[in-house]
């Protein structure tokens, strides 16, 4: 299925014609994703990841923003499985332009018990003049997310935000959870050297013992 779906997407192909009619691409691998949940366990995994992670030789990915919106009905249809789309529509959401992340992530952050909030984030946060807008919807929703996506926020906030901001915001909200996302911190240009900063701003704020 994986291979077929490449096949059906592929422009540098011929196309695929069945009793005549060319195949259309974008409707069969709609019908693919619509799959995924019949799978057993290991195989459903297995190909959400080809699906999710495959790109073309120009770095495009094969199931990518064109088909956001067909992703998100399915997820919404069958809430059972919804956790299965939600890793399309992370990758997804990394590979949009700054337009369309604003647009179409943007409702995703309504919502911080959403699985997919963590993601669409992580997505506006990769363009700079939407760093703002996902970091005020980071603190918002950050308390009442489970602890699962505060993981993902911790972890996303400290890869993608200025070290700087990204500091400041897990001093806010102190967590053992955050380790993680510390550490990730610390190997980023500028990242060190700001957890140094703060922890010596920490150190003098602290009253005398």
């Amino acid at each position: 299925l994986f291979y077929a779906v490449v096949k059906h997407n592929n422009p540098y192909t011929p196309p695929v014609v069945v009793e005549g009619a060319t195949v259309d691409g974008y409707s069969f691998t709609v019908e693919v994703l619509k799959l995924i949940p019949s799978f057993n366990g290991v195989a459903g995994e297995r190909l959400l990841s080809l699906l999710s992670g495959a790109v073309s030789a120009d770095g495009q990915s094969w199931v990518g923003p064109d088909y956001f919106r067909a992703v998100l009905a399915l997820r919404d249809a069958d809430p059972q499985h919804a956790a299965l789309y939600t890793a399309l529509i992370e990758g997804m959401g990394l590979s949009m332009d700054m337009e369309q992340a604003l647009v179409e992530l943007s409702p995703l952050l309504e919502d911080p018990a959403d699985p997919a909030f963590a993601g669409a984030l992580r997505g506006l946060l990769s363009h700079e003049p939407l760093v703002g807008l996902a970091l005020a919807a980071a603190r918002e929703g950050f308390d009442r997310a489970p602890e699962s996506t505060r993981r993902m926020l911790a972890m996303a906030i400290a890869t993608h935000c200025e070290p700087g901001e990204a500091v400041e915001f897990l001093a806010e909200r102190p967590d053992p959870f955050h380790l993680a996302a510390v550490r990730e911190l610390g190997v980023r240009p500028g990242g060190h050297g700001a957890l140094v900063v703060k922890y010596q701003d920490l150190l003098e704020a602290a009253p005398a013992p």
